[in-house]
């Protein structure tokens, strides 16, 4: 049932432009719980309010939400901005502090790696040995497992673990994003750091060993809107081809 959730959303909302996105296309449910496989979204504080927590989306498997190409509608999949806000505070957007990145692993062969990268970063991912993904893994496995204990633990207040939103706080202990993220041990397995600051885009990758696939890229609004994006340069081509339309429309208009 859970695998579905996405999918669904993405059917209804696939035809929607960003700018006219509504609280109908976005996934307001329970948050998505783990399974083996499962990607995530993770934000952390490095200082200052919500420093000793994590929020944490699970996108759910590879093939449940959209891979955009150049062209193609963005779609908006979650609206956190509230959560954000009660996490990190009023100011999470603006506030250099606060960083975003997306993880996931497969359940038995360990890849492909599915991470973000900064967005135009110059080098693509390349993955670490295989011992060390076996740690890397263990880790993985270990926070979808305290994802799973914060859905259970019910709502949150934004200071304790539990479910907020469509996400879940978690602390900054074992096993959380913000310590796998800090430690650059587990999850940094790539020549490029996974995060970003929260106005920059992730470009995300999957990875079997020393080639590394972009399969899209994703972008967080002021308002706490995350979505499914095609290239920058996608939207340069849209506005130069309905400029295009205009002036042909009006020599034609006025022939």
């Amino acid at each position: 049932m859970k695998k579905t959730i996405l999918a669904a959303l993405i059917l209804a909302s696939g035809s929607m432009a960003l700018t006219t996105a509504t609280a109908a296309t976005l996934y307001s449910g329970d948050p998505i719980p783990y399974a083996a496989g499962d990607i995530f979204i993770g934000f952390r504080a490095s200082g200052g309010t919500g420093s000793a927590n994590s929020y944490l989306l699970n996108l759910d498997s590879f093939g449940t939400f959209p891979i955009l190409n150049a062209g193609d509608t963005p779609v908006a999949l979650f609206d956190v901005g509230s959560s954000l806000a009660t996490v990190f505070g009023s100011d999470w957007y603006t506030r250099g502090q606060v960083t975003w990145g997306i993880f996931g692993m497969t359940s038995s062969t360990r890849v492909p790696v599915y991470s973000s990268t900064p967005d135009d970063r110059a080098a693509a991912p390349v993955l670490k040995t295989s011992g060390q993904l076996a740690t890397t893994y263990s880790s993985y496995t270990g926070m979808g497992t305290g994802f799973n204990s914060a859905i259970a633990n019910g709502v949150s207040d934004g200071s304790s673990t539990g479910v907020l939103g469509v996400g879940v706080v978690t602390g900054t202990g074992a096993n959380t994003w913000a310590l796998n993220i800090a430690k650059a041990a587990d999850f940094d397995v790539y020549n490029n750091t996974l995060e970003a600051g929260v106005a920059t885009d992730l470009e995300f990758y999957s990875t079997t060993g020393t080639v590394a696939e972009k399969l899209t890229q994703f972008n967080i609004s002021s308002a706490g809107v995350i979505s499914v994006v095609p290239e920058p340069s996608t939207y340069a081509l849209f506005g130069i081809g309905a400029l295009l339309l205009i002036v042909a429309y009006r020599r034609k208009a006025n022939a």
